[in-house]
């Protein structure tokens, strides 16, 4: 956890089985990584490494372990965005306070360390299915030997273990989940800054942060340094920025891509810098404030509900967590999702020849973010127009999004595809022309994301192939129209 003007305490119980899963994770996923940014990204092989055994004999070995395969993966390019985020955090307190330091300790789960008797460990609840599993083993093992445990729900808004509909089965829809928290729950305030936090630092076992060497130097996340600034005061200047300059705007704006009209805020709330319960108080409050001004009220309130999907998307991951792999709808299991492997690549790097969708995915690899309705667009495209699954884009998004959330990228892939709760129907198929039309008239976006178009008139810019002169940029890789005959064919064959 991240406490400002504190402590950073990073406690990592652990049992040996899932330490050894630890490492298998670490060096399959890295391995993994480095074809996928040799493919996409041009790098060289500069990690090929595999594990087959560690005989792990202390915590220390297993950080000096981990850390070299961290580092590794780092010098290729490996690491998702995420990870850039995460540890560029606590390196910015951790060189901003002399009195800071980070606090990394490692121990077997059955047993337990002495000074850990000392305080009653607290635990934010996540919801992530595997972690879950985790922490409730943790829990147990913890409590079994004398421990006080306490589960807190800071990650979320309201209790979803307690939302059912009348059959007391899960609600499957977002509007009647919405309606349903929003009549029978209220948003509690956040708790004031502890003066003090009585733990004796010094009986903690530890390393240096900085001997990690956890802080990137990798291109990818040059975007992200250049877009944000990392840190938990600047996340409540981005909401206070927002909720002054842009809110009154949101409704309109939000789908713009070429206008900077959203919060800005979703990397923030994924690392608990931010309290989704401080961003909808604040919102509640900016309400009242101007309740004379109806449009600051018609604008405040799809903000709000981006926050309700946000707790929707946790709450089918927690009521059907099979759907971070599989697809709600049983049916799309028979998809003939295809496997090319060129497409994909033309996707990932934004050469489909389709401006807004280029746009889109170059603008996911150098910030670590994009667009709402751009991420939309993309998605559609993948999966409806180069049929292909819509597990390999979420996979995708998770490791290049900075933002990456399973919950609400697996919701947000399945709504695109059709396959999951409240989904857009199959049979509608974003026109990336027309959406791109529609949505970055001028071409504000495609220009800024895409410079090999910048100097095309308006008229062009949306179907580049239709200009005479020759451009550096691909002609379309599939007719649109085909591939939108062709996804019908295989949605009604899904239905027979």
């Amino acid at each position: 956890c991240v406490m400002p003007n504190h402590w950073h305490l990073l406690l990592w119980p652990r049992t040996d089985a899932e330490l050894s899963e630890t490492l298998r994770w670490l060096t399959v996923t890295h391995t993994q990584r480095w074809h996928a940014a040799h493919r996409t990204a041009g790098t060289g092989p500069l990690y090929q490494g595999r594990f087959k055994s560690f005989p792990v004999q202390s915590d220390a070995h297993f950080l000096a372990v981990a850390r070299y395969v961290e580092r590794n993966a780092r010098r290729a390019n490996l690491v998702r965005q995420a990870e850039n985020w995460r540890w560029g955090s606590l390196w910015r307190h951790s060189r901003g306070d002399a009195k800071t330091r980070a606090i990394l300790s490692a121990w077997p789960v059955d047993r337990p360390p002495h000074w850990l008797r000392q305080v009653n460990r607290a635990d934010n609840k996540r919801f992530e299915p595997h972690l879950l599993q985790i922490d409730n083993l943790i829990t147990s093992k913890l409590k079994a030997k004398g421990h006080k445990v306490h589960i807190y729900n800071s990650l979320l808004l309201y209790p979803l273990e307690s939302i059912f509909n009348k059959e007391s089965s899960p609600y499957k829809t977002f509007t009647s989940f919405w309606k349903f928290v929003n009549t029978n729950f209220t948003v509690s305030k956040c708790l004031p800054k502890p003066k003090s936090i009585p733990l004796g630092f010094d009986q903690i076992p530890s390393c240096r942060l900085e001997s990690l060497l956890l802080e990137s130097r990798i291109n990818s996340a040059l975007g992200i340094q250049n877009t944000f600034k990392v840190s938990e005061q600047s996340s409540v200047e981005q909401l206070y920025e927002f909720s002054q300059n842009k809110l009154v705007n949101y409704q309109s704006a939000r789908d713009i891509p070429g206008l900077d009209g959203g919060s800005k805020l979703s990397p923030y709330l994924h690392f608990g810098q931010i309290s989704p319960n401080l961003i909808f108080l604040h919102i509640q409050e900016i309400i009242e404030k101007y309740s004379d001004q109806k449009k600051i009220a018609q604008n405040a309130e799809p903000f709000i509900r981006e926050l309700g999907w946000r707790e929707f998307a946790y709450y089918t991951m927690l009521n059907f967590p099979h759907t971070i792999n599989s697809p709600l709808r049983s049916e799309f299991d028979n998809f003939p999702w295809q496997d090319n492997h060129n497409f994909l690549l033309a996707w990932q790097k934004g050469l489909t020849g389709y401006p807004i969708v280029d746009a889109g995915m170059r603008q996911l690899w150098h910030t670590g973010l994009m667009h709402n309705r751009v991420r939309m667009i993309v998605a559609s495209f993948l999966c409806k127009d180069l049929f292909i699954n819509w597990l390999t884009g979420a996979k995708w998004f998770f490791d290049t999004l900075v933002d990456a959330d399973l919950a609400s990228n697996t919701l947000g892939w399945q709504w695109s595809a059709g396959c999951g709760v409240d989904a857009q129907p199959y049979f509608r198929i974003f026109n990336p022309v027309l959406q791109s039309k529609k949505f970055d008239g001028h071409g504000l976006y495609i220009k800024k994301w895409v410079p090999e178009l910048a100097k095309l008139p308006v008229n062009l810019i949306h179907e580049p192939w239709l200009n005479a002169s020759k451009l550096n940029y691909p002609k379309p890789i599939v007719n649109h129209e085909l591939m939108r005959v062709k996804a019908l064919s295989y949605w009604q064959d899904l239905r027979k």
